[in-house]
C-alpha cells in the first residue's frame, strides 16, 4: 500500500513508519525541509514531497498513487 505521512520525523511518526516499511508499504512524507535533510532524520525508506499544508495544498503526481494517510503533523 501506498501511504502519505505528516508528521514522520517526530517520535511516533518515526515508529509507525519503521513498521509500514517492515510490513512492505511504500511511505510518501510531506515536510517542509528538503528532502535529504528530512531523509536524514528517518530510520525507514520513503518519498519526501516538499511542502507546508499550513499554505495550501500541495501538488504533485505522486499523490495521485497515494492509498492511505497518516496525519500527525503537529506543533512539539
Amino acid at each position: 500500500m501506498k501511504i502519505l505521512m505528516t508528521g514522520a520525523t517526530g517520535l511516533l511518526g518515526k515508529k509507525i513508519g519503521q513498521t509500514l516499511v517492515r510490513q512492505g508499504h511504500q511511505i510518501f512524507v510531506i515536510s517542509r525541509q528538503n528532502e535529504k535533510y528530512v531523509q536524514s532524520l528517518l530510520p525507514f525508506p520513503c518519498e519526501v514531497l516538499k511542502g507546508d499544508l499550513n499554505s495550501g495544498p500541495i501538488k504533485s503526481p505522486l499523490l495521485e498513487s497515494v492509498e492511505g494517510v497518516i496525519h500527525l503533523m503537529g506543533k512539539p
